[in-house]
């Protein structure tokens, strides 16, 4: 057997011997020598700018796998819709058809999204080398701008129109399909509120009626991680600390004309607050003191805001003592079987911080000084974590802004913090037009425009004006919330309005002033006071059928009112 083996082996050796010699020349046969390398096909792209795309030297060995790579690279610059390559007599020959110049760039079918915003969003231009492989991407760019504004069943098909001298015209041929809605949204897992109170708790609606008024009913991702927030917050402020939003799907429908968005939810059990006490590790702080602050009753149920609503007392307490450092924890401790919350808050003197700087970027139309003020910090103050996350709460309630983001990174030095806003600008302001045809009182029309951010100063210019047969009506409001860069709203109102009726013998005409100032009486209330003065004119147009009570009061009639409005949100 030890001799069979060797015998094999000693074969084995002998065949590759007498093999070797034809596999040298098989591999030596692919592999080749040119000493040229043409081009031809090229009409507008130099042959010298083609052989350094193709990076083979003449007098070089080449390898199929090197001709392959030479054919990859060429495809890659996209300047060409076709390249082949051929060996003839020792020279390379490259052969290249051109991809044409785009002429022009044209879009047929878009209404909700106009050519200018389209040519924003593709990559192609006029002037350029056009491919397939590009008005692809294109196309597919131009769809998912659609999604973003809710219109997923739209579809793009690029087209070409060839023309001489190897030139195209690109049309983009755009289908945008209905806005695709949210058509239902339902919970799993939900027992102590029904999905009719859920709905009400996020900000994604369901379609219906008066759809077109709103546009909360289209599918947004980073809507659904608000609603996510929303209801976990919703759960918090009702005692159930354990619920959780286990997932949010949103499925589009088969015909792609609509979204059905579910929320599983797991509440848990819902607790009450226990024991409450103060402990402190700031030396001078005396607990006592703060006890005071803490009004969370034992059997009351359990709400993270009113938790963080004492931790903001403590810590503004222990700023007026002169510890402006002061960190307040609070320590949690649960009791599954009576299910309750007893509450530890600490009192820890944490590192001594300072705002350094307040950077806002992003912010194209609103001033600055509209967003430093939502800040109770400026720069040189202490640095409190809390108050930074509680000024981006009140920046993204000012609905100026599509998106807000706050950072907090290291200063000049470790004791300084430097916070970045990141804003995205939203629409503020809307135009609407009216017109109105009666039989007895001919064609009326309105004009209402309102502005929210006003010259990007965070105030509110509303102005609506109706004209018809017997009425005209003319309203002008201006309101600034933030008077000399206080929590101080200060308005006006001017109303003007005029009736003729046919069947009333009486013309009326009023002119009012409403001048109004607002202030917080809490951190979720204001007051607002407002005076009106107002002209009245009374004229009697037929005196035989008009009432003698009605003509004693004919003439100019000044009066004057005060009123106040309370807001709780």
């Amino acid at each position: 057997m030890r001799f069979g083996a060797c015998a094999r082996r000693a074969w084995i050796l002998g065949l590759v011997l007498v093999l070797l010699p034809s596999l040298v020349d098989t591999v030596a046969a692919q592999s080749a020598r040119f000493s040229r390398v043409d081009v031809a096909g090229n009409q507008r792209i130099d042959a010298d700018t083609i052989r350094v795309f193709a990076g083979i030297e003449p007098g070089a060995t080449v390898s199929p796998s090197e001709l392959n790579a030479a054919v990859q690279r060429l495809f890659e610059t996209q300047l060409f819709e076709d390249v082949s390559v051929a060996p003839r007599a020792g020279v390379l020959v490259i052969t290249v058809v051109e991809n044409p110049t785009i002429n022009i760039i044209n879009f047929e079918g878009n209404a909700r999204l106009s050519d200018d915003v389209l040519r924003a969003i593709v990559a192609l231009q006029p002037r350029r080398a056009y491919s397939r492989a590009a008005a692809e991407r294109d196309a597919q760019s131009i769809v998912d701008a659609y999604a973003q504004a809710g219109r997923f069943a739209a579809e793009v098909t690029p087209k070409i129109i060839r023309l001489e001298d190897n030139r195209v015209n690109l049309v983009f041929e755009v289908f945008e399909g209905r806005v695709t809605e949210i058509q239902r949204i339902g919970f799993t897992g939900n027992e102590i509120y029904s999905d009719r109170r859920l709905r009400r708790v996020i900000e994604t609606g369901q379609a219906g009626l008066f759809s077109f008024l709103f546009r909360n009913d289209t599918y947004d991702q980073d809507r659904l991680e608000l609603d996510k927030e929303l209801l976990r917050e919703f759960y918090l402020n009702r005692g159930y600390i354990d619920f959780e939003v286990l997932s949010a799907t949103a499925e589009l429908s088969r015909e792609r004309n609509g979204f059905f968005v579910n929320f599983t939810v797991a509440e848990g059990e819902q607790y009450s607050f226990g024991e409450t006490f103060v402990t402190t590790f700031a030396p001078g702080l005396d607990p006592v003191e703060f006890e005071g602050e803490v009004d969370l009753r034992p059997g009351q149920t359990y709400s993270a805001k009113r938790v963080d609503t004492v931790i903001e007392r403590l810590a503004f307490l222990a700023g007026q003592k002169g510890f402006a450092f002061v960190e307040v924890a609070p320590r949690i401790t649960r009791d599954t079987a009576n299910r309750t919350v007893d509450i530890e808050f600490e009192l820890i003197e944490g590192p001594r911080v300072f705002v350094e700087r307040i950077d806002i970027r992003g912010n194209t139309q609103t001033l600055d000084r509209v967003v430093r003020r939502q800040f109770r910090i400026v720069e040189g103050d202490a640095f409190n974590r809390r108050e930074v996350r509680e000024a981006e709460d009140r920046i993204r309630a000012l609905r100026f802004f599509e998106s807000v983001e706050t950072t907090v990174r290291e200063g000049s030095s470790d004791d300084r913090a430097v916070v970045t806003v990141e804003l995205e600008e939203a629409p503020t302001g809307s135009l609407s037009f009216g017109a109105t045809f009666a039989s007895d009182e001919g064609i009326g029309g309105t004009i209402s425009l309102n502005e929210r951010n006003f010259l990007g100063r965070g105030q509110t210019l509303s102005l609506d004006v109706a004209r018809g047969a017997d009425i005209n009506t003319f309203s002008l409001s201006f309101t600034e919330p933030g008077l000399f860069d206080q929590d101080l709203l200060a308005g006006i109102s001017l109303t003007y309005r005029e009736s003729q009726l046919d069947e009333s013998s009486i013309d009326t005409r009023t002119i009012a002033v409403t001048p109004r100032i607002g202030f917080p009486l809490s951190e979720d209330s204001r007051l607002t006071l407002r005076a009106t003065v107002s002209q009245d004119l009374l004229e009697g147009q037929d005196l035989d059928s008009t009432s003698p009570i009605l003509l004693r009061e004919e003439g100019d009639l000044l009066t004057s009112s005060l009123g106040f409005t309370y807001t709780l949100d």
